[in-house]
């Protein structure tokens, strides 16, 4: 039962959380697809073949949840950024947004003087 112990794991986490998120679903999938991609390459292991069904069907639902959950995990306070590989996953999320929303997640370059500053203070 080793190998559907992490499957029995995410489904708990995400049925018995009160309000799981999008970005929540992110992790979990990602966990799972990296458990999975552990064992169905280790020939020793007696359920590889499994863990290989398992993974390709994960993988063909992937897509549809792939772009979206960059999405909420990005939006997510939780989460940001730390539910990607690397800054190019990273860089493509914020593309998303960016193009999604018409605005840059980088702070704009902004020269002003401490007067500035504080005039839109008061």
């Amino acid at each position: 039962m080793f190998l559907l112990e992490p499957i029995e794991r995410a489904t708990r986490l995400l049925s018995a959380s009160s309000y799981p998120t999008h970005g929540d679903v992110r992790f979990v999938f990602l966990g799972l697809q990296e458990h999975l991609a552990r064992h169905m390459n280790d020939e020793d292991f007696s359920q590889h073949r499994m863990a290989s069904s398992i993974h390709r069907k994960l993988q063909s639902y992937w897509p549809i949840m792939d772009e979206p959950s960059q999405i909420s995990s990005v939006l997510d306070p939780r989460t940001k950024l730390s539910a990607f590989k690397d800054q190019m996953e990273q860089n493509r999320a914020k593309n998303l947004i960016s193009n999604l929303t018409g605005y840059s997640l980088l702070p704009p370059a902004v020269n002003t003087t401490d007067n500035d500053l504080i005039n839109t203070r008061s």
